[in-house]
């Protein structure tokens, strides 16, 4: 009898255990691609997207966009503007999930950064010094806020 009390206390715990392993938001990669998504690394362009979504214009208007980062991303939307080489260029930060655009106008980026955080989150160098500063390829630079 306190045999058939244990199994559905047994089979709670495997039930409650396997719920507890899926990620919130879904199964990624080892990219950080949302899998469930129906996002997919792509080893020649080096990062997450939709294969069926992008056609060739905008799968380099996303290298154009995303060559300073260097950390994996996802590309979540690219809006073809009316002008040649203009689009608008949805990404997605695999490891914190931060999103932002960037556009391109005659096929160079547009980068819209106004402080260090958005520098460093760009992708650019940051210099050691102390306070901390970040330069754009531009020849701005921003000084980190302590």
């Amino acid at each position: 009898m306190k045999e058939l009390f244990l199994i559905p206390i047994l089979a709670a715990a495997v039930f409650v255990s396997g719920c507890v392993q899926q990620p919130i938001g879904g199964e990624t990669d080892e990219h950080g691609c949302m899998l469930m998504g129906g996002y997919t690394w792509n080893e020649t362009l080096g990062f997450c997207l939709r294969e069926w979504e992008l056609n060739e214009n905008q799968r380099e208007a996303v290298l154009v966009a995303i060559a300073p980062y260097s950390y994996h991303v996802t590309v979540t939307q690219v809006d073809v503007a009316r002008c040649p080489g203009c689009f608008s260029v949805q990404i997605q930060r695999n490891d914190n999930r931060e999103t932002f655009t960037v556009t391109l106008s005659s096929w160079e980026a547009q980068y819209d950064i106004n402080s260090f955080e958005e520098c460093v989150n760009a992708g650019y160098p940051v210099m050691e010094s102390y306070p901390r500063q970040c330069a754009t390829p531009d020849g701005r630079s921003f000084t980190e806020v302590i």
